[in-house]
């Protein structure tokens, strides 16, 4: 033995967006989901989560988090309409860099980890496509 100790740095999750998948709702409306994969220690599991809840999440922590420079959040809309295969690619790589990035800087709040999981408190595959925060959650 060396007598040094051994530096515990904490698990960041591995979150990866590796497709998207065309839902219905109840009044017959098409919309997308993302499907956010997400990695802790041995643990795998993935959400669904229309755009919209993702950037309500990304608002809430703009407004908790007001002098924090936020990575880039990709545009709502597109010039050829939300279903242009390419808008919702870079939708999807852009919301996958954002939460990447994100992820190293919010992980330990607990609104974000209630979001995606991370406790695994929540039934996988679930659809949250209206999260909220309160402060609260960042306590």
């Amino acid at each position: 033995s060396t007598g040094r100790k051994k530096t515990v740095i904490p698990c960041v999750p591995l979150i990866k967006i590796p497709s998207t998948r065309w839902e219905t709702d109840p009044q017959g409306k098409k919309y997308i989901t993302f499907k956010i994969e997400l990695q802790h220690g041995q643990r795998v599991w993935h959400i669904y989560e229309r755009y919209s809840a993702l950037f309500n999440l990304h608002q809430q922590l703009r407004l908790l988090f007001p002098s924090f420079e936020f990575p880039e959040f990709p545009p709502r809309l597109s010039l050829f309409g939300s279903e242009d295969k390419q808008f919702i690619e870079r939708r999807r790589l852009g919301l996958e860099r954002y939460f990447q990035r994100l992820n190293y800087s919010f992980f330990n709040f607990s609104g974000l980890r209630d979001f995606l999981d991370l406790d695994g408190k929540k039934p996988i595959n679930r659809d949250n496509s209206n999260p909220i925060l309160n402060d609260s959650d960042f306590r």
